[in-house]
């Protein structure tokens, strides 16, 4: 169903000025105002997710990246995650800002970048994101060894990263604000986690 973007806003505008803090209601507040062509108010609304809570900016990374390159501005994006990932590091802000550091700074940056987060904190998922990086300067005898590891490493770092919620448990690929286990709203934790139970699961 689709909905006009100036209905929404007026909508979410009430959902705002009941709850300041609602992050959902200002994720989707940002979305509408992409969608009436206004990316600059997008920006700024999904800029005050930090303020309402920092732990929810990895939510919103891959909107702000991508608002900042559709205004011509990806640098101011892409140090912004940064500045994000240094105070509140989370897999989905790595992701967001290591595409962005390939595409901005190159494959070199990118080592170093991934190199540093995986010295902060170790995670499968970041060592895949090393990997990878390694295999953009990787000399031909060594690709395919590499390549090898970055599959195994790759497809269980895929099966770890979950979002759960606070309330039943379930975990998810997908961040919900609804929990499909339990029809609790709003209690997922906002950052995935590596989830050692799957490995056992195959």
């Amino acid at each position: 169903m689709h909905v006009d973007p100036s209905t929404a806003l007026a909508t979410l505008d009430k959902a705002i000025s009941y709850d300041r803090n609602n992050v959902r209601a200002t994720l989707l507040y940002g979305d509408a105002l992409l969608a009436s062509g206004d990316t600059e108010g997008a920006l700024r609304a999904w800029r005050r997710v930090e303020q309402q809570s920092a732990a929810h900016v990895g939510l919103v990374a891959q909107r702000l990246m991508d608002g900042y390159r559709a205004v011509g501005r990806a640098r101011e994006g892409l140090n912004l995650l940064k500045a994000y990932l240094a105070d509140m590091p989370s897999i989905d802000l790595l992701e967001v800002v290591f595409r962005g550091v390939i595409e901005l700074d190159g494959a070199d940056a990118a080592n170093q970048l991934v190199g540093d987060e995986l010295r902060r904190t170790p995670t499968l998922l970041g060592l895949d994101k090393f990997i990878e990086a390694r295999l953009m300067h990787a000399p031909s005898e060594r690709m395919a060894e590499l390549s090898l590891v970055k599959s195994l490493v790759g497809g269980y770092a895929q099966k770890l990263g979950r979002y759960q919620c606070g309330h039943c448990g379930f975990k998810s690929k997908q961040f919900y604000w609804h929990c499909p286990g339990c029809s609790q709203w709003e209690s997922y934790a906002p950052r995935r986690s590596e989830d050692l139970s799957v490995m056992s699961q195959g």
